[in-house]
């Protein structure tokens, strides 16, 4: 496809534009909240490790576990005020960060912004489902890659905006936010609406049973979430902490925006190797490079070599991405697509947030460098049951 057609294809679709930029910049915010709040509430509140992990775990718990009541009034009510709704629930949330007195207050704020987050992908998602496989496809890379974009952006820029103070950072993120509620109300497009009612016991059915049928996904959609966020409330204070590495905020965007440049980079690049290599090896090998990366990152205080593990920790994380939704999307039922999607989903998310809880609670009780050999550790694990799967010839 040349870029005249690409354009094109964009240009005339109007609906597909807006739940781009929709993602885009609300991913944008999301990406420099989480960044944002590992760092404020070291730095600035001075509170513990473990109460990061517990933010960050209250945004992926409410999220994923408000996704089925959120689907279920956005198939029976006017989407645009649902999304809203939610976008301005999520915008007194971040507002919230000003008048933070107590843990307590942080996690339920935490939770609020998951709450208000959960329409977003379910709204977007659910529009693009309605189109042809092919349609679908182009469909889902415009969205992928707003939403890469924007989360990369986001956690990038804010490094550098909290080294002018961190009430000027939160400042610009409840602008931004404010910015996504307005774009959100321009929105009218949404999930189709089908006839008649929708039996939930026999989608439950269908469901359990079908996981039932690919129990081997389970372990990888938990346990590779849940490794990956074991890091999520920790390497902010890693990097940034004197105890360790000691970078400045400045030097800590630097060094994001050259590993995010990376990934995006090398996302290309895998996913067309994945028909030459085939997506199991391409899954397996990444993830065995993505557990020496980790494993190496955690245990130096060198920047240079800490920089060396981190490009290699992007590179193998740009193989994993494709390979694993390509593994995903082999295993899923044409007729209940979208109740399987659901279902990956919210293991992803419940592994998301065990890890980030699990993540605050191993670097206070014992030190951070624990959390990284724990995130190695459970996808180096990870790597050989799928590697024992792939030689049985039973990973499809």
């Amino acid at each position: 496809m040349n870029l005249y057609t690409f354009l094109n294809k964009i240009k005339n679709n109007k609906a597909l534009v807006k739940f781009s930029l929709l993602i885009f910049f609300t991913e944008f915010v999301r990406g420099a909240y989480l960044n944002f709040i590992p760092l404020y509430s070291d730095h600035y509140l001075d509170y513990s490790v473990d109460t990061i992990g517990a933010v960050v775990c209250a945004f992926f718990l409410a999220e994923t576990l408000s996704q089925i009541g959120v689907g279920w009034l956005l198939d029976r009510f006017n989407n645009r005020i649902i999304l809203v709704v939610g976008l301005i629930i999520s915008f007194f949330s971040i507002l919230l960060l000003k008048f933070i007195s107590s843990p307590i207050m942080l996690i339920l704020e935490g939770a609020l912004f998951g709450l208000g987050f959960a329409p977003v992908w379910i709204m977007v998602l659910g529009y693009v489902s309605k189109f042809d496989e092919q349609k679908r496809a182009f469909s889902m890379g415009i969205i992928y890659s707003a939403w890469l974009s924007g989360l990369g952006l986001g956690t990038v820029l804010l490094s550098f905006l909290v080294g002018r103070g961190y009430i000027f950072a939160l400042n610009i993120l409840i602008v931004l936010w404010g910015i996504c509620v307005v774009f959100g109300s321009l929105i009218k497009e949404g999930i189709r609406k089908e006839d008649g009612h929708i039996d939930a016991k026999k989608s439950l059915e269908m469901t359990y049973n079908e996981l039932k049928t690919k129990k081997y996904l389970i372990p990888g959609l938990l346990l590779q979430t849940l490794s990956i966020s074991v890091l999520a409330p920790i390497i902010p204070i890693y990097l940034t902490s004197n105890k360790y590495v000691g970078l400045s905020t400045d030097y800590y965007g630097i060094a994001l925006s050259v590993i995010g440049l990376i990934t995006v980079l090398f996302m290309g690049y895998f996913g067309s190797l994945t028909k030459k290599v085939g997506i199991n090896k391409l899954f397996i090998y990444g993830m065995f490079l993505t557990s020496f990366s980790i494993l190496g990152m955690g245990n130096t205080k060198l920047l240079y070599i800490i920089m060396a593990f981190g490009i290699m920790l992007a590179i193998s994380y740009s193989a994993i991405l494709p390979a694993w939704n390509g593994i995903l999307a082999n295993n899923i039922r044409e007729d209940i697509r979208g109740i399987m999607w659901g279902s990956f989903s919210t293991i992803e998310g419940l592994g998301r947030a065990i890890g980030a809880l699990l993540g605050g609670l191993l670097g206070k009780n014992f030190n951070l460098h624990v959390s990284f050999n724990l995130s190695a550790t459970a996808i180096f694990t990870l790597a050989l049951y799928y590697l024992y799967l792939n030689r049985k010839k039973t990973l499809n």
